[in-house]
């Protein structure tokens, strides 16, 4: 996420732990008792869920499936031009998770500093 261009394809597991942070860290075992560490991991996951919201959506597998693209093989296979919505769907990619990483980083400084404490 921190340095791809969603303009490329990229393999989908790749993706796989920000789905399962998506998917699985809103619950309760998953709670902080440090609250300012539930509200930072709050905002994270939050962001997660869009950002893994938008990859599902504005992407499709390529090959033989264990890649996904904003660019469709059709669309590679009929004039090699890339339309609009293509250009589109990688830049608000490239635009969450450029917000998303930062997000992350520094919700991992804050817990090895609160876990050293």
């Amino acid at each position: 996420l921190k340095e791809h261009d969603f303009g490329n394809s990229f393999n989908r597991k790749y993706v796989e732990p920000l789905y399962d942070f998506a998917e699985t860290w809103n619950s309760v075992e998953k709670e902080f008792i440090n609250m300012k560490l539930e509200k930072k991991k709050k905002e994270l996951h939050f962001q997660a869920k869009e950002l893994a919201f938008e990859i599902a959506k504005r992407t499709v597998p390529v090959g033989k499936g264990d890649f996904v693209s904003v660019f469709s093989e059709n669309m590679r296979n009929s004039n090699g031009q890339r339309p609009p919505h293509v250009i589109e769907d990688a830049e608000v990619l490239n635009e969450k998770s450029s917000s998303f990483v930062p997000l992350y980083e520094n919700f991992v400084r804050l817990c090895r500093e609160n876990i050293a404490e």
